[in-house]
């Protein structure tokens, strides 16, 4: 998960791969790791994936719109 970007998180998250303690982890990891974090690592980590998934592309990135091989690929996993 170290180098997914924020977009495949929530797409994961919003197909149940991925609960609200692992999202927040996983930003908290970025923020730690940056020197100036991203704004939507604070954000997501603050407010939580179900808030920010809900907002609009122009206040907070979309999901990633997973194609049907992927979405496959993961319930074979």
């Amino acid at each position: 998960m170290k180098n997914m970007n924020i977009e495949i998180i929530i797409s994961l998250y919003q197909e149940g791969y991925l609960t609200d303690k692992e999202v927040i982890d996983w930003a908290d990891d970025k923020i730690l790791k940056e020197q100036e974090p991203f704004e939507y690592f604070c954000m997501l980590s603050l407010e939580g994936p179900k808030y920010c998934s809900s907002l609009p592309a122009t206040d907070f990135p979309s999901a990633k719109q997973l194609t049907y091989s992927e979405r496959f690929a993961l319930r074979a996993t």
